[in-house]
């Protein structure tokens, strides 16, 4: 009887978990990025403007928008856009730029230190 019960409550939760799972919708891809080199990245001189970037040298460029709400960091820390820029000219390697798929805004951008 003891062992009964432990099958019948097996399968209970069994039957529950596939329930629960046929419920959910499917997933959607909420952001993308882009990793690209400092010179295939033009950021605007303003945070409500547009940022150039370029996957590779012979790639075609995407632009996408900035908004106020958008951040940048360099090496995790927050900074400003014109600091992010000066350090992406200054030679620094690589920058992440994280952007909403649905409207395309520019959420955050990332550089090493």
């Amino acid at each position: 009887m003891k062992h009964l019960n432990l099958i019948v409550g097996l399968g209970l939760a069994l039957a529950m978990a596939t329930g629960a799972r046929a419920e959910h919708p499917p997933s959607q891809m909420l952001e993308e990025a882009i990793e690209s080199n400092a010179e295939l990245i033009t950021l605007p001189s303003s945070i409500t403007g547009t940022v150039a970037v370029r996957d590779c040298a012979a790639c075609a460029a995407r632009t996408l928008r900035l908004s106020p709400t958008t951040r940048f960091f360099i090496g995790g820390r927050p900074v400003t856009l014109q600091e992010l820029d000066a350090h992406l000219r200054s030679g620094h390697a690589a920058a992440m730029i994280f952007y909403n798929v649905g409207d395309g805004l520019v959420s955050r951008v990332t550089a090493g230190p």
